[in-house]
């Protein structure tokens, strides 16, 4: 029975839904502002107490290639204020506005990709004397299905690098990643206007494989930003896209306890990884392990932790992947505490999801406290303390 038991719990852990980044908020109108503010006057403005709301204004600087928590946080909105005006989604959600884009953060010239029956979209815009290029984040029940989907697979666009990238994720760019090459080209073949790219979750996915092939493409790349990103490929198509993108900044941003950031589980961690489930039948885990182990995932650009005592841990990417085993190491102590505490089978399982819900949560964008918007400004506040 025990055994019974814990293989519906490995399966509901996999399964696990999170929930939907976007969260009823209302955000206060503002009047239009057009200048534009210093990074100081920026950070001034931002505040903990509406840390889920989005900002009246943004912060990029486009002469400055260097990592900027300002710019992540700025990105971050970008995202979310243009792309969850969308029906169908988990919430639509009353704080996207599309007028706000525009009129307060100067934003022009918008416009909207996406593939209905794949359920993803993609902005394109101009801002000052750079094009921006965001996808939105998982939210759909069908999003979720493809995400699961990381089996690695060939298909014939540019982004692939001519090598095996994850069957969900390369799926749903492949459904907008004709329109999108095209659109960008036309904004940027005369001009030769830089291009930033970014993205949360899902939408930091096909960021990191849209900035390969746009530089495949041609196209002239100046920053990638991603959140709370999960692994989109394989080490040939790492490797390959370390040489592709080699003069493009790329920065992971990620909550020192999101869950989602960490799979596909790095080779690296696998031996941790099982720890977690320890209890699980022998035979099972071994299939799973085996499995996983013929799927190598590799990681690129800078990654910057954000701590949950609000530092921001700045590593490679190699060394983002070797300290991987130490979260997943965390999680299965915890887990050996409720195995040698719980009274029962209901409170441990109980209180393993509760584990895994609170670590998922922190996936969130606008989670109050310690979702991302919120870690950012805590982050960006204490810089000048």
């Amino acid at each position: 029975m025990r055994a019974i038991i814990a293989t519906i719990f490995l399966l509901v852990f996999l399964y696990w839904p999170i929930p939907s980044h976007s969260t009823m908020l209302q955000s206060e109108e503002s009047p239009k502002l057009s200048n534009l503010l210093t990074r100081d006057e920026f950070i001034s403005r931002l505040s903990m107490e509406s840390c889920e709301k989005s900002p009246d204004r943004i912060y990029i600087d486009t002469n400055n290639s260097d990592f900027d928590l300002a710019h992540a946080y700025s990105f971050s909105w970008l995202a979310l204020q243009t792309l969850d005006v969308i029906t169908g989604s988990f919430e639509d959600d009353p704080d996207a506005d599309l007028i706000k884009a525009e009129e307060q953060w100067n934003l022009k010239d918008i416009k909207m990709i996406e593939s209905k029956p794949w359920q993803v979209k993609a902005m394109i815009a101009e801002y000052q004397d750079v094009v921006l290029l965001t996808f939105r984040h998982t939210d759909s029940n069908l999003n979720w299905l493809f995400n699961a989907d990381y089996g690695l697979w060939n298909f014939e666009h540019s982004f692939t690098l001519g090598q095996k990238v994850h069957h969900g994720f390369g799926s749903m760019l492949g459904a907008i990643w004709e329109e999108t090459t095209s659109e960008i080209r036309s904004r940027t073949a005369y001009s030769d206007k830089p291009v930033y790219v970014f993205g949360h979750s899902l939408g930091g996915a096909m960021a990191l494989l849209a900035a390969a092939g746009l530089s495949v493409e041609g196209v002239r790349l100046a920053q990638v930003y991603v959140t709370g990103v999960p692994k989109v490929a394989g080490r040939d198509w790492q490797i390959q896209a370390e040489s592709q993108l080699n003069a493009v900044p790329i920065y992971r941003v990620t909550n020192s306890q999101d869950l989602f950031a960490r799979v596909p589980v790095s080779n690296y961690a696998l031996d941790e990884f099982r720890e977690m489930f320890s209890f699980v039948p022998d035979f099972l885990a071994n299939l799973i392990g085996n499995t996983r182990s013929q799927m190598e995932f590799g990681v690129i650009g800078e990654h910057a932790l954000m701590t949950d005592s609000h530092q921001l841990v700045k590593s490679s990417a190699m060394d983002s992947e070797l300290n991987e085993p130490l979260y997943w190491l965390n999680l299965a102590e915890q887990f050996s505490n409720i195995d040698q505490n719980a009274t029962n089978i209901f409170e441990n399982i109980t209180q393993k999801f509760a584990i895994l819900s609170e670590n998922l949560k922190r996936h969130l964008m606008r989670k109050p406290e310690n979702g991302y918007t919120c870690s950012m400004i805590q982050l960006l506040k204490s810089e000048s303390k």
